[in-house]
């Protein structure tokens, strides 16, 4: 008998040692999986967010891009008498207003302000890399919503709206407390 209580110790032993191990792999083998999933999720952030990029690099709303710019470069000698003589935001804001009215780029101005609207509320549901995001679009998206505020202005008065753009202003103006509209 005690050749047989010394193989039930021990097989009870091995079993015991046997099941921690299991557990252990069990453990080790969720953790691997979790990482590879949240690996994989990190991917499709930086997918959804580099496509974001591209749309506003290539196509389309580049074209609107070099529409705009051309249309600033040639009004830059009237922008820079007009802050010669009115410093105020008002006559910037109602020059910018006659400006994109004139030249028709209305339509334009919206489309960037939107994808950059939709950059920030991607970000905001945790669908994008928000570092991906403000790596490529922080820079042109501030210095586009510091130039084109005028025309978020007349927007909003126009249909009575003062929520339109506000994600786009909100993480503009971050930091600061200003007032946009007049």
């Amino acid at each position: 008998m005690p050749l047989l209580d010394a193989f039930n110790t021990h097989h009870k032993a091995i079993n015991t040692v046997v099941s921690l191990l299991t557990v252990l792999v069990l453990i080790c083998g969720g953790l691997i999986s979790l990482f590879e999933y949240l690996e994989h999720k990190q991917n499709q952030k930086i997918n959804i967010s580099l496509a974001i990029i591209k749309r506003h690099q290539t196509g389309e709303i580049f074209q609107h891009r070099l529409s705009i710019n051309k249309m600033m470069q040639e009004a830059h000698s009237d922008i820079k008498d007009l802050f010669e003589r009115d410093k105020t935001n008002k006559g910037y804001i109602d020059f910018m207003i006659d400006l994109i009215n004139k030249q028709k780029m209305g339509y334009k101005i919206r489309a960037l302000f939107n994808l950059y609207e939709e950059a920030i509320i991607c970000v905001e549901l945790s669908l994008c890399d928000q570092k991906t995001i403000d790596r490529y679009l922080t820079i042109p998206a501030t210095a586009f919503f510091r130039t084109y505020f005028p025309y978020i202005c007349g927007q909003r008065d126009k249909w009575s709206n003062s929520a339109l753009w506000q994600e786009v202003e909100i993480y503009i103006n971050e930091e600061q407390n200003e007032k946009l509209c007049l």
